[in-house]
């Protein structure tokens, strides 16, 4: 790893304390989307790309202190977020975004790879979501456009990018590019129009345009499988099951949507957020960051005594992997969990703790390693 970004483990750690909040937010359906989709997810996102961005170019990032001042300001957009401060909110998101987005792009000199250009994209639509957020404080535009332009846009881009080069990696697997660079045209055409279709207003043409995101990422899925899973995986990383089931909640989150489309049951569209946010969200971050934040504090705390011959732990043992084996099954019913106990809010307020509990365990190697 050329690049050490000790910024993204503070992202990291903001991000999941947004998640842990949300639960006790979910009377407020606003101010709960704001938690989940600018506090919990963009955080997180904002993070890892600190570390991937300048990787990816073989490039130290410039101004590094720059990225202290981006992390206070989504500290304090989160803040007025909490505070019911909307408005306020709105222009710390956009300008948090605009300064990462200016930060970053510094270090973005070569964009030909599929990777990068997938990204790329992600920051664009990450961009014209807090741009969409800023003009809700001067026009009638609903607060549900900005944030499915993140969705989207913005982290679905992202996600695919990161795991057309991670999981053929983790599995030792060969990728087949010709697919996978039609998939990124498809998805740049698809992205578009589901976009354009939420300023149209139009439930028909959104429901159109849903279908199509929804054939996108089973194409995805395709290439996955032809290309790294189609013959024995002899090992399967805890890291790619995480990813693939995420996958696995966006489809039923996607088929939820499109039913309430259908049938304009619209009281029902906190199932769809449920599955999308802590379903296909929650499993690719806890996938994402269980590959990354050890291999950050790895580099960062031992690779010089690596270098020099001493005994260093294995990169491969900072994370428990008995925790993270449980924590999948723990996982995987949470969005339903939130489903069944909507309104309950001891039981909700448990649940948070129980993740958090969760999150901490699988991480308490890597912490124990930082502070030795």
């Amino acid at each position: 790893m050329f690049y050490i970004s000790k910024i993204t483990p503070l992202f990291v750690i903001f991000g999941f304390l947004n998640l842990f909040l949300s639960f006790f937010y979910t009377s407020n359906f606003q101010i709960w989307s704001y938690i989940v989709i600018y506090g919990f997810i963009q955080n997180i996102i904002i993070g890892t790309l600190y570390q991937i961005g300048p990787n990816s170019q073989s490039r130290k990032l410039d101004y590094e202190n720059l990225s202290f001042l981006v992390f206070l300001l989504s500290v304090i957009s989160s803040s007025m977020t909490l505070l019911g401060k909307i408005n306020l909110a709105n222009f710390l998101i956009f300008l948090t975004v605009l300064l990462f987005s200016l930060h970053i792009i510094t270090v973005l000199k070569n964009i030909k790879p599929l990777t990068v250009r997938f990204l790329s994209v992600g920051l664009f639509y990450m961009n014209i979501s807090g741009l969409t957020l800023l003009l809700t404080n001067f026009s009638d535009i609903p607060y549900q456009i900005p944030i499915h332009i993140f969705t989207i846009g913005s982290l679905v881009n992202m996600v695919m990018g990161v795991q057309i080069t991670w999981i053929p990696m983790l599995t030792m697997k060969v990728l087949d590019l010709k697919l996978a660079e039609k998939l990124f045209y498809i998805y740049l055409v698809v992205s578009f129009l589901f976009i354009l279709s939420f300023f149209t207003f139009n439930f028909n043409l959104i429901f159109i345009c849903g279908m199509l995101v929804g054939i996108t990422v089973i194409f995805f899925l395709f290439i996955i499988y032809i290309s790294l899973l189609k013959d024995k995986v002899l090992y399967m990383p805890f890291v790619v099951k995480f990813f693939l089931t995420g996958w696995v909640y966006f489809l039923i989150s996607l088929v939820a949507i499109l039913y309430i489309l259908l049938s304009k049951k619209f009281e029902m569209v906190y199932i769809h957020t449920y599955l999308m946010v802590y379903g296909f969200g929650l499993m690719t971050i806890i996938g994402g960051t269980t590959h990354i934040i050890p291999r950050i504090i790895w580099n960062w705390k031992y690779v010089e005594k690596a270098k020099e011959g001493k005994d260093v732990p294995q990169i491969n043992k900072m994370v428990d992997e008995k925790v993270l084996k449980y924590s999948l099954y723990i996982f995987i019913i949470t969005p339903f969990l939130m489903i069944f106990l909507k309104d309950l809010l001891i039981f909700q307020s448990f649940l948070a703790i129980v993740i958090l509990i969760l999150v901490y365990a699988i991480f308490s190697k890597t912490i124990r390693f930082f502070f030795r």
